[in-house]
């Protein structure tokens, strides 16, 4: 789904903590706190106008 996407969007698909090659902590792998993990992203890159969606696991965080 994301391929098609990026002819009218631009596409960010950060990965969470405690998935992939990121850090496992202990503890904060809430969904509250995985999705709050983006509001940073988003402002440091100064996106203004974002709609998340989510894929697999990830839609309950969008």
């Amino acid at each position: 789904m994301l391929p098609a996407l990026t002819a009218h969007y631009t596409l960010l698909a950060p990965e969470s903590r405690s998935c992939g090659q990121s850090d496992k902590p202990e503890v904060g792998d809430e969904v509250h706190l995985l999705a709050e993990d983006v509001r940073p992203l988003v402002r440091q890159l100064g996106l203004e106008n974002v709609n998340p969606i989510g894929q697999d696991p990830g839609s309950i965080q969008a």
